[in-house]
């Protein structure tokens, strides 16, 4: 005789186990099983670290694309102290300047202006947001006490038709 008490089969007096769990148990951060109170008074800290760290990461920004950077902030300036109009034009002179350089020297506008764009771009595209699966795939990573290793995407240069990645 068979009867199904709580979701657990159980065959006449017999109790039969149900099957072991098999999933991963959710995990949860230290803070959240800290009382409100001391949430609330670690909060204004914690938005003042985040604040530094993205003080920070903005300073790394304009260290590696200071020119892009201060194209971007000069623009906004520009648009706020003169409107629309004269920032569309500054756009249109700057794409009249570059067809120019790509059609006085190709190579020169290959090498130093649009492989370095399209290097940026397949970096943001292509490279970080597969990195850590790839490395997984090839078996590339190492673990040592339940943490994983793998090696970090250093640099990254476009050539047309190939991409040179180094990893360190």
């Amino acid at each position: 005789m068979h009867r199904v008490l709580g979701g657990c089969a159980m065959k006449g007096n017999r109790w039969v186990d149900p099957a072991p769990f098999e999933g991963a148990r959710p995990q949860v951060p230290w803070w959240v099983w800290l009382p409100g109170w001391v949430k609330l008074v670690l909060a204004p800290f914690a938005l003042l670290w985040l604040a530094l760290r993205l003080a920070a990461k903005f300073v790394m920004l304009t260290v590696r694309y200071p020119i892009a950077v201060t194209a971007g902030l000069g623009g906004d300036v520009a648009y706020r102290q003169f409107g629309l109009s004269p920032l569309v034009l500054a756009l249109l002179s700057l794409v009249c300047a570059l067809t120019v350089w790509y059609g006085l020297d190709r190579d020169s506008f290959l090498r130093h202006g649009w492989y370095r764009v399209l290097t940026e771009w397949r970096r943001l595209s292509v490279y970080v947001p597969q990195w850590r699966t790839v490395m997984r795939l090839a078996e590339m990573t190492k673990e040592v006490r339940g943490k994983e290793y793998l090696p970090k995407l250093r640099r990254v240069r476009s050539e047309g038709w190939r991409d040179k990645v180094r990893v360190g």
